[in-house]
């Protein structure tokens, strides 16, 4: 929850590649991605980063334009509806 409102607030994201995260982050596109536990590839992508601002404010708009478009009321809605069907039909 807390990548959507970052994304949603247009701040720049940076998370582990791991499960949740992973499903949320497009590497180099809606934020960046590294390998968990590689200290040295996050602070690689944060030095690129800000040698690159431009670059930041490119994925910061992506994010924010991905979050506002994939987590709107009625996607939300669906997902629920979805979810408390299959557990009906169970």
């Amino acid at each position: 929850r807390v990548t959507i409102e970052a994304m949603l607030s247009e701040l720049f994201v940076i998370g582990a590649d791991a499960a949740g995260t992973s499903e949320l982050i497009s590497d180099n596109l809606t934020g960046l991605l590294y390998k968990p536990g590689d200290t040295k590839m996050l602070a690689d992508k944060i030095i690129d980063l800000v040698k690159n601002r431009d670059r930041m404010r490119e994925i910061s708009l992506e994010g924010q334009r991905y979050a506002v478009n994939t987590f709107t009321v009625g996607n939300c809605s669906k997902g629920m509806e979805k979810i408390f069907t299959d557990i009906i039909s169970r």
